[in-house]
């Protein structure tokens, strides 16, 4: 039976300034399906996951203490992405996501095989195209403010 596809709609990213999770600073997302920013209860949820996934020590020789999370407020559950620079120029990324009926219960999705739909996408070649400029350009004088302060917000 073939797939049948939904009309493609414009969803709101909305980038939400920085949040610090104990010695880590993320950047934060919103992407709805519905609304112009995720509900800030989804954020609340999605906290203590994030502290789960994260290495005990931010900063170290190979990783740098920064990352960014979406979330994803979607027509089928609501999805976690929590993603942090290591190692230079590799970045480390889990996916979480929340049915419909149990919305602020995240859990892994890995097994999925699941990394990123083409609204999240969007944030991550903004990231990557920003971790170049600012981090990976910069030898001896990375820019991490400009990087942690700046990010992507539009209709797409």
């Amino acid at each position: 039976m073939p797939f049948t596809f939904k009309p493609y709609h414009k969803r709101t990213i909305r980038f939400r300034g920085t949040q610090p999770y104990d010695d880590w600073k993320f950047k934060q997302y919103s992407i709805s399906a519905y609304n112009e920013n995720a509900p800030a209860v989804l954020f609340e949820a999605a906290a203590p996951h994030i502290r789960e996934l994260l290495p005990p020590q931010a900063v170290n020789a190979t990783r740098y203490g920064v990352g960014f999370i979406i979330v994803h407020e979607a027509c089928d559950g609501n999805y976690l992405l929590v993603s942090w620079w290591e190692g230079e120029n590799m970045l480390c990324h889990h996916v979480l996501g929340a049915a419909s009926d149990t919305p602020l219960h995240f859990k892994s999705i890995k097994d999925s095989g699941i990394i990123a739909c083409v609204w999240e996408l969007e944030i991550l070649y903004f990231e990557k195209k920003l971790w170049s400029e600012k981090i990976l350009m910069q030898p001896g004088q990375p820019d991490f403010d400009t990087y942690l302060s700046a990010g992507f917000s539009g209709n797409i």
